[in-house]
């Protein structure tokens, strides 16, 4: 694009346009040469162009059919578009606890498990008094000859 205005470097058009001027000198001296002012010359902008220019011819062109075209085709090839989902099989590959359960659920259902035998052990020892436990069928037997062998035995020696 070719510019009709002169061209201007903007570095130095700034640097003369923010000379200093009449800055006071800190120490009280007076600089040896008197600083000259410049005034700088900006080119002003163009115009805003009025003619109305080249306008592109409109086309009679469907653009929803194209779209719906251009869908069906994509949807029959093979190849797969960015960001697909990958295969089952190939997040398998990518990653070695695929399809395992984590550690810290595997703790959470076995606290739970825990927890629920727990409540059935207490709603069965609800019936059974104070101090005393429930046995097993096996150990209430060997319990029951022990103390039927004790009984004889305390009656012989009676």
């Amino acid at each position: 694009i070719f510019s009709l205005v002169p061209q201007v470097d903007p570095i130095q058009a700034h640097r003369e346009k923010y000379i200093p001027r009449n800055i006071p000198n800190p120490r009280g001296k007076k600089p040896s040469k008197p600083i000259e002012e410049e005034e700088v010359k900006v080119p002003k902008k163009e115009g805003i162009p009025m003619d109305k220019g080249y306008i592109a011819p409109k086309k009679d062109k469907n653009f929803i059919k194209a779209n719906y075209n251009e869908a069906a085709d994509e949807s029959q090839m093979k190849v797969k578009a960015r960001g697909a989902q990958p295969k089952a099989e190939e997040a398998a590959a990518k990653t070695k606890n695929f399809g395992k359960v984590p550690k810290y659920l595997q703790k959470y259902n076995s606290e739970r498990d825990r927890e629920v035998k727990r409540k059935q052990q207490l709603e069965e020892d609800k019936d059974v008094p104070p101090g005393c436990k429930k046995m097993s069928e096996a150990e209430r037997l060997a319990t029951l000859a022990d103390l039927e062998r004790n009984r004889k035995d305390v009656n012989n020696m009676l």
